[in-house]
């Protein structure tokens, strides 16, 4: 479907070619076909914003002095079953996360924006679960 992918001005929809003719895939439809909600970041607090400031970042408790992480050597750690449950369920996340539901390169790199996202998996999922 991406190959046939037709150049386009707006930001949130693709168009592709599909029987010869120009069909269009925009975030609405995402939405409904996924049921993900595709809507507004919540905006945050200044207070949050001063208490992420002050926190430790969570890339070292994940990958401890590892610079560069995929979703390879991620789903290799999974396997390995050394880390508690609740780490296991991030790298699990983050795995989904980079590879199907936002993937950021084509090597599938870990974002440490989405390392940060999971520190706390209850919001994490109740943003999923938001709409």
């Amino acid at each position: 479907m991406l190959s046939r992918q037709l150049k386009t001005k707006k930001k949130h929809e693709t168009w592709f070619r599909f029987a010869g003719k120009p069909v269009r895939f925009s975030i609405r439809e995402f939405a409904i076909v996924t049921g993900l909600p595709c809507g507004k970041f919540p905006q945050k607090s200044k207070m949050k914003l001063k208490a992420k400031i002050a926190e430790q970042p969570y890339w070292p408790c994940l990958f401890g002095k590892v610079e560069v992480a995929t979703v390879s050597s991620v789903i290799k750690m999974l396997y390995r079953k050394t880390v508690n449950r609740d780490i296991r369920i991030g790298y699990a996340c983050l795995a989904l996360l980079e590879s199907v539901l936002l993937p950021t390169s084509l090597n599938m790199k870990i974002s440490r924006d989405h390392v940060e996202a999971i520190k706390d998996l209850d919001a994490f999922f109740r943003f999923l679960g938001d709409e």
